[in-house]
């Protein structure tokens, strides 16, 4: 990511960032958390009863942030981390500041403190502006509100795509993460696909990610993408990804003598897809293929005429569709033979 403003041209006195995005990203690595809103909706612990002596050294912190342009950045979540110790301190207001903070998720002690800027403004997911990542160290006195000064933040990144099926239809319900490595669970954060398959990621810094689809605890292969522009949109998306779907066979004998039905359907509700494209049913009789026929809005029919008399084993197995290759129960039916001239 961009240094912080700072230098000798800028009129309003911002300051310089003094980590590495590196250490960024060691410290987000930490918290072991899929989404930072997580941790605002309440997975960092509520503090403990808290003893005199610490009392005594509780303090407060006053920071603004502002953004390439010197105007005030609402939104912009303020985290700080002082050895295993995390504190959510508080969100910026309207003019980009947060006064007297203690923290609302912790509490702020004296000693150094490393503090981290995350745009968690959930506006910013329809808009294209966001901001990426920054941070800052201070020393905090006992009793006191220590002024931080102000920081302006670079333009963040959006990361947009969509994952759909073979067939081209929409996956929603599974989870897009944005890693650190190829490793699956080395995780920067985690979004859920909506309806028509779309996810978006904000705030990101100037970095390369690698993603993975998440469908129930299965992984898609890992995808490099590498942002190098500030401000900017990319964009990545799947169209090969199947999903588990709830199956149905039968086997049962026709009305006419020597006839068979077999009738199959498939359907993943839970991930949009009720009639899900695509699908090829290879037909097994007595263990040996008897052909293979192709689904049709996520169901298959077939009548099979001329069948020998007695009883016969069918099966199918399913494959080249949006579902996951399955195969069926084997249904026995007994087929009676045709009446006597």
């Amino acid at each position: 990511m961009s240094d912080i403003l700072g230098d000798d041209s800028v009129k309003l006195p911002c300051r310089r960032l003094e980590l590495s995005y590196g250490v960024l990203m060691s410290i987000r690595r930490t918290l072991g958390a899929l989404t930072l809103l997580s941790l605002v909706g309440g997975l960092l612990a509520a503090p403990a009863a808290v003893s005199p002596a610490e009392a005594a050294t509780r303090t407060t912190v006053s920071v603004r942030v502002v953004n390439a342009k010197h105007k005030p950045v609402k939104g912009m979540a303020v985290y700080a981390y002082q050895g295993k110790k995390e504190v959510y301190v508080g969100a910026t207001n309207s003019q980009g500041r947060l006064t007297r903070a203690a923290g609302k998720k912790g509490r702020l002690t004296k000693g150094t403190w490393t503090f981290v800027l995350w745009d968690e403004n959930d506006s910013r997911f329809k808009a294209r502006t966001s901001y990426a990542p920054a941070y800052f160290r201070t020393k905090l006195a006992a009793r006191k509100n220590t002024n931080a000064g102000t920081y302006a933040v670079a333009a963040g990144i959006h990361l947009r795509g969509t994952v759909k099926t073979p067939s081209g239809l929409p996956v929603k319900g599974v989870g897009v993460r944005t890693l650190f490595s190829k490793s699956a669970s080395d995780v920067y954060e985690e979004a859920i696909t909506s309806a028509k398959g779309g996810f978006h990621f904000f705030g990101l810094a100037t970095d390369t990610l690698y993603l993975r689809v998440r469908i129930g605890k299965t992984f898609t292969a890992a995808r490099k993408v590498t942002m190098r522009t500030p401000g900017a949109t990319y964009r990545i998306s799947w169209d090969d990804v199947k999903v588990p779907c709830t199956t149905s066979f039968d086997a049962v004998p026709g009305d006419e003598p020597g006839s068979v039905v077999l009738s199959a359907s498939t359907t993943a509700k839970t991930y949009g897809l009720s009639k899900p494209g695509g699908g090829v049913a290879t037909v097994l009789r007595d263990g040996e293929t008897y052909g293979s026929f192709g689904f049709t809005d996520g169901s298959f029919g077939l009548t099979l005429s001329g069948q020998q008399a007695g009883d016969h084993t069918f099966s199918i197995s399913y494959d080249s569709g949006d579902c996951r290759s399955w195969t069926s129960d084997t249904k026995t039916v007994t087929v009676e033979a045709p009446p006597a001239p």
